[in-house]
């Protein structure tokens, strides 16, 4: 959820556990406070975070992006940050098929 104070959820998300987890790193450290349980909180709710089904779609989504970004835009002549949803699954699709292709004609 995007706006948990605004709906009341409790339950932080993995940016502000991620910035309190460093937060508490950087007391420790500096006014040399035991933070070791909080750290460890936060810690644990940082790597539930990264095994939810939602947090994979989107590092997928970014590795797709980066794959058109970086490999295919100049193939295609596309520049992809100006296609629709639609369109770059499209030719996400499409050249996933065509990488296919290619690999079983050698």
């Amino acid at each position: 959820m995007y706006f948990p104070n605004v709906f009341g959820d409790k339950q932080s998300t993995l940016i502000e556990d991620v910035k309190i987890r460093a937060l508490k790193i950087a007391d420790e450290i500096i006014n040399k406070n035991d933070n070791q349980e909080d750290i460890n909180f936060y810690e644990n709710n940082i790597i539930k975070a990264t095994q939810r089904a939602d947090f994979k779609k989107i590092v997928n989504f970014d590795k797709s992006c980066n794959t058109l970004v970086n490999s295919v835009s100049t193939e295609v002549n596309t520049d992809p940050f100006s296609m629709s949803v639609m369109q770059f699954y499209q030719l996400l699709e499409d050249l996933k098929k065509r990488n296919s292709k290619l690999k079983t004609n050698k």
